[in-house]
């Protein structure tokens, strides 16, 4: 739950406070920077990913990609519909990165 409202701020960062858009491309390389260590925070997502036999950089290549490709500009400034989506892009990758 936590990741989703970080999630929620850097979106808040991300965008054009004007136009009130999400810049895609910016969100995806700060979830892909920013993964890993969000990621070895939650200990019960790396245990499942790693006795699955998924790896943490495969895993967050797939979750920048998902969940930036599931954003629109409707969801800006709405920390539910984000963090739904980036909760949902976590499971969709975690079943995608375990074998």
């Amino acid at each position: 739950m936590r990741s989703g409202y970080a999630i929620a701020a850097i979106v808040f960062l991300s965008v054009s406070a004007l136009a009130q858009t999400i810049d895609k491309s910016k969100m995806r390389d700060v979830i892909r920077r920013d993964c890993p260590t969000v990621s070895l925070n939650n200990k019960q997502l790396i245990d499942v990913l790693l006795l699955g036999g998924g790896d943490l950089p495969t895993f967050c290549e797939c979750l920048s990609t998902r969940f930036t490709a599931h954003l629109d500009d409707a969801d800006y400034g709405n920390e539910d519909a984000l963090g739904k989506k980036y909760r949902a892009s976590q499971i969709f990758c975690l079943g995608m990165s375990t074998k």
